[in-house]
């Protein structure tokens, strides 16, 4: 299976480890000092008086730098003074996709605890739950599932949590996106799904896994059909309340009768078990010829 080159494009970008052709990586950090600088230095502007949602060059904001390396009392700090959990810098990415990304998940629960947004996504249309699935934060992944993220969202190129899981080998983040409703069928731009990225790179475990959700699937897709047939069938039998007035069943009847159709499944005959009272019939009047006849 060919590997595209748009895809390729994403993996290096994303990738924790530094490449050998110089490009960046997840931490993303700016020139001129490290993060643990730039955070000391927002804190120390905090103390003049300055803007807590002040940004820098990339529009980072010491709430997303803390958010990033992880560190808990800056963060804590930052949310006393009203620091904005939703503010994007020049990539989108949000205080929790930094969060996120490094498997910070204490400082994700502060956020999430202040109503930041579970699902926002980057500029390339990444979210929280993509970013921590590719780099195999699992408990990070439990607690976004938890609070509602879109297990089956997909990125500006299609891919999928359960993607990014598979091809990057974290099994124990697959199983848990299956048991949260991951759509193990789902296809990126490429018509790629995660058993394709899954085999490509060689993660037999995974592979296994996704041959027996795929079966389970189609199982249970096959089961679903065959009781919709049933249930066709069955609905062509009953009696339509028309069908039931003329043959001279009441209303009453007729909610007796769906009633024991709904409760055990089975239709059973008409009549006046069901409780329906039939109308009576006034008797024939005779002929003359014949009522003379009758009275002789």
């Amino acid at each position: 299976m060919a590997r595209t080159r748009s895809h390729t494009k994403n993996i290096r970008k994303y990738n924790k480890k530094p490449r050998k052709n110089g490009r960046k990586t997840h931490s993303r950090r700016q020139k001129g000092g490290t993060e643990e600088d730039n955070v000391t230095n927002f804190q120390t502007a905090l103390d003049n008086g300055v803007d807590v949602n002040a940004t820098n060059d990339n529009g980072n904001t010491a709430l997303m730098e803390a958010s990033r390396i992880g560190d808990t009392e800056t963060v804590a700090t930052l949310l006393e003074k009203g620091a904005d959990v939703d503010m994007k810098d020049n990539y989108g990415w949000t205080a929790l996709i930094c969060a996120s990304a490094n498997g910070h998940t204490e400082i994700m629960a502060m956020l999430l605890n202040k109503g930041t947004d579970v699902n926002a996504t980057s500029n390339t249309g990444l979210s929280a739950l993509h970013i921590a699935s590719l780099n195999g934060h699992i408990e990070t992944v439990k607690k976004l599932l938890e609070e509602g993220a879109h297990v089956n969202a997909k990125n500006n190129d299609g891919y999928t949590a359960l993607m990014w899981a598979s091809e990057h080998g974290h099994l124990e983040i697959v199983m848990e996106l299956l048991k949260n409703g991951a759509d193990v069928n789902a296809k990126d731009d490429n018509d790629y799904t995660a058993l394709m990225w899954a085999v490509e790179f060689g993660h037999t475990s995974i592979v296994e896994l996704l041959e027996k959700a795929i079966k389970t699937e189609q199982e249970t897709r096959s089961n679903k059909q065959k009781a919709m047939g049933q249930l066709e069938n069955r609905v062509v039998k009953i009696p339509s309340l028309q069908t039931l007035s003329h043959r001279n069943i009441d209303t009453n009847a007729t909610i007796l009768y769906n009633q024991a159709v709904r409760d055990d499944g089975t239709v059973p005959p008409l009549g006046s078990k069901l409780g329906g009272k039939r109308k009576t019939r006034k008797p024939r009047r005779m002929s003359r010829r014949k009522t003379r006849k009758h009275t002789r």
